[in-house]
């Protein structure tokens, strides 16, 4: 069973050199499943709701980066 791709950022250090490479699925493990665990985890560790239409916006780390940004200033 997946354990969601909340668990595989926690358990890799994303740098510069492989934060281009996670992207929904082209990066093995984030899978729809993955996808809505990382939704979950960024709902609870910001404290914010992201609405469904958006959940879909978040497809790479530099847009899951860019998006947190716009919605934390």
């Amino acid at each position: 069973m997946s354990r969601g791709l909340g668990d595989v950022y926690k358990r890799q250090k994303v740098t510069d050199e492989n934060k281009s490479r996670l992207v929904y699925k082209k990066y093995s493990q984030w899978d729809s499943l993955a996808q809505m665990t990382l939704i979950q985890s960024i709902e609870e560790t910001f404290r914010i709701m992201i609405p469904f239409d958006e959940m879909m916006c978040i497809d790479s780390y530099e847009h899951g980066l860019d998006y947190l940004t716009d919605k934390l200033k």
